[in-house]
């Protein structure tokens, strides 16, 4: 009996399109040799403290998801009944004093669960995604995501609080409530901060607040950045293992195939010696989202559901637009930047994209519904093919 070909699949979401072919077994169900190695990596707990390659893109794929959704306004139910739309936050939260004998995962479960359920109860919170890292000082802070702008007084107060509850504030105040100007500015020096106006802003605010409010925020609203998805992506979805090289293409010279060999191996021997350090790691979960973004997924579309209609609708964009087009071993991806999404050729696939992220967000009451079975309430192949009419 002849085995089945592997199906051609396009992958969708706001950032890029990928097409790449998969067997018939992972479509039915069965495990694929990656997702095998996927729970053979968890068996050996080889990548135990730091974010893997496949969690990395995860965290990329619902940060591009929310950069789209406030570009666009992509609106929940819940979001609707906040009143206001999508406004991404980036925010940092980090300890006022050493960790000491706190692990990694005490902080996680006392001091962040509690400021994210605020975030949800008190700001109205619906996206958010967060990532931990360790400081150089062996502390652990955490990036975050928001979907809505807050005062930062409120969130630092909330945040001070909370992890004063393992004592954390009054470790700080105790180390310089008693401080002279000259201690404190050959203190901060000493960690590398040589901005002298801001040191002095600085001791002249603990000296205000009793050293009660120490600076454990800092936020930043993102604005005017052309690749928005892509900085915020990079920032918070960063790991510290180097990406592998990319696959010269089937075509490519023998000496082509030599150097790529070479560069393949280095970056893997590089990646093995990070792995094993210990410098990094952090125990538990290193990131998560909100359960609402959990749902958002790239869309797949299969030979016999839209598959080759994408395929000529991504070409002649890229054609068209100059969009990068990234040629790997086993797939095809293309870049749908801001070129893309402020052209006329974008306007069926947001408004897909649009309808897609509603069927996640409110799906219809049938049991065992999943989005990836969605259809567009529009005539999607005449749409992609007016889009090129039109142009």
């Amino acid at each position: 009996m002849q085995a089945p070909q592997p199906l051609q699949v396009v992958s969708i979401s706001p950032a890029r399109a990928v097409f790449y072919r998969e067997k018939v077994k992972s479509r039915e169900g069965a495990y694929s040799a990656g997702r095998l190695r996927s729970f053979e990596n968890l068996a050996n707990n080889q990548h135990k403290g730091e974010i893997s390659s496949k969690g990395s893109a995860r965290v990329k794929e619902v940060v591009n998801w929310m950069a789209y959704a406030e570009a666009r306004q992509v609106l929940s139910p819940e979001h609707e009944a906040r009143g206001k739309g999508v406004k991404l936050t980036l925010l940092t939260l980090t300890l006022p004093s050493a960790q000491g004998a706190l692990t990694d995962k005490e902080i996680k479960s006392k001091c962040l669960n509690q400021f994210l359920i605020e975030l949800r109860k008190v700001h109205h919170v619906v996206y958010y995604t967060w990532k931990a890292e360790k400081q150089l000082n062996g502390n652990l802070h955490f990036h975050l995501v928001l979907d809505t702008t807050i005062p930062w007084q409120d969130l630092r107060n909330s945040w001070n609080r909370i992890i004063n509850k393992l004592g954390f504030v009054d470790r700080y105040k105790e180390k310089f409530i008693g401080m002279s100007f000259a201690q404190y500015k050959a203190n901060r020096e000493s960690s590398g901060f040589h901005n002298l106006e801001k040191i002095k802003k600085g001791y002249a605010y603990g000296l205000h607040t009793s050293w009660e409010s120490p600076n454990t925020t800092d936020i930043a609203r993102i604005e005017n950045i052309d690749n928005m998805a892509a900085y915020l992506s990079k920032y918070v979805g960063k790991k510290v293992e180097k990406s592998l090289p990319w696959f010269p293409g089937e075509h490519a010279g023998k000496s082509e195939m030599i150097r790529y060999q070479v560069r393949l191996a280095k970056v893997k021997a590089d990646n093995l010696k990070i792995r094993n350090s210990k410098d990094n790691q952090i125990e538990g979960k290193i990131w998560a989202c909100s359960q609402m973004l959990s749902k958002l997924r790239k869309y797949r579309a299969f030979e016999d559901d839209g598959y080759f209609d994408f395929q000529k609708y991504f070409s002649k964009s890229a054609q068209e637009l100059g969009l990068k087009v990234h040629f790997h071993e086993y797939c095809t991806s293309v870049d749908l930047t801001s070129v893309f999404w402020n052209s006329p050729l974008s306007i069926p696939l947001e408004k897909f994209l649009a309808e897609y992220a509603a069927a996640c967000f409110d799906p219809p009451k049938i049991p065992d519904y999943n989005p990836q079975n969605f259809r567009p309430s529009f005539d999607l192949p005449r749409q992609l093919s007016l889009a090129f009419a039109s142009n």
